[in-house]
C-alpha cells in the first residue's frame, strides 16, 4: 500500500465528471526485448480477449478505501501525465486494462514499462503479458514470455504456477506437472499448484487403467 500511495494521488478528490483512461505511451519502435517479433504483439489489436473480472477487486483496492475501476483508472493517468517513464505505473495501466478488456492498451503500457524496469523488475510487466497472451490464447508466445520472466526471476512462486498452466492448457502434461512440482517446492503450502497436480495426476491414472481395461 505504501509503494501505491507513492505512486497514485489517493488524497485528490475525482468526480465522475473528471474520468480519463491511463493510456500509455505507443511509440516505441519495435524491439526484440518487448518481444515485438512474436505474432500475437505485433497483432494485439487481433487478440480475442475478454475483461478479466478476477481482477476488479484488486485495482479497486489500490487505494484507501473501494473505489470504482474508474477512479483508481483516473488516478493512474494523472501520475502517468506527471511520471511518463515510470515502469509501475505502466504495469498499474496495464491493471485497468485487462480490468476493461481491452488487450491492446494493456499491452502498450507494458512495452513501456518493459522498456524503463530496472532488470530485477522486468518479471513482473513479464508475467503480466504472459498471462494476458495465455488469456487470449496464445499459448506459444505466453511461454515464451514466461519463460524469459522465469529467466529474470527464478524463484518466484506465481511464474512457475503461470508456466505450469500454460503447458496445462496446451495437454503437455508432462511439463504441467514439472512446474507445479517445483512451485510447490518453493511454496510447499501453495494449494492451487497441489490441486492442479494431483488432478492431473488423477487423470494419468484413469487413463492408465482405461489402457489396461479395453
Amino acid at each position: 500500500m505504501r509503494v501505491v500511495a507513492e505512486l497514485l494521488d489517493l488524497e485528490e478528490e475525482i468526480n465522475m465528471d473528471q474520468i480519463e483512461a491511463p493510456l500509455c505511451e505507443a511509440k516505441f519502435g519495435a524491439s526484440v526485448s518487448m518481444f515485438d517479433h512474436l505474432p500475437s504483439i505485433a497483432d494485439k489489436e487481433k487478440l480475442d480477449y475478454s475483461s478479466e473480472n478476477v481482477l476488479k477487486d484488486v485495482i479497486q483496492m489500490l487505494g484507501t478505501k473501494e473505489e470504482d475501476v474508474e477512479i483508481v483508472g483516473t488516478r493512474i493517468s494523472k501520475a502517468l501525465a506527471k511520471n511518463p517513464t515510470s515502469w509501475a505505473l505502466g504495469c498499474l495501466g496495464a491493471l485497468y486494462w485487462r480490468v476493461q478488456g481491452h488487450a491492446p492498451n494493456a499491452i502498450n503500457c507494458l512495452r513501456m514499462a518493459l522498456m524503463y524496469a530496472p532488470e530485477e523488475s522486468r518479471h513482473i510487466p513479464l508475467l503480466s503479458l504472459a498471462n494476458i497472451l495465455h488469456k487470449a490464447g496464445s499459448l506459444n508466445d505466453a511461454l515464451e514470455i514466461a519463460l524469459a520472466a522465469l529467466q529474470s526471476s527464478p524463484e518466484t512462486v506465481v511464474i512457475h504456477f503461470s508456466i505450469g498452466n500454460m503447458y496445462a492448457a496446451q495437454n503437455n502434461f508432462e511439463k504441467a506437472v514439472e512446474y507445479y512440482q517445483s512451485t510447490l517446492a518453493l511454496q510447499e503450502k501453495f494449494e492451487p499448484a497441489r490441486e492442479r497436480l494431483m488432478a492431473i495426476m488423477c487423470k494419468n491414472l484413469i487413463n492408465t487403467e482405461s489402457d489396461a481395461n479395453p
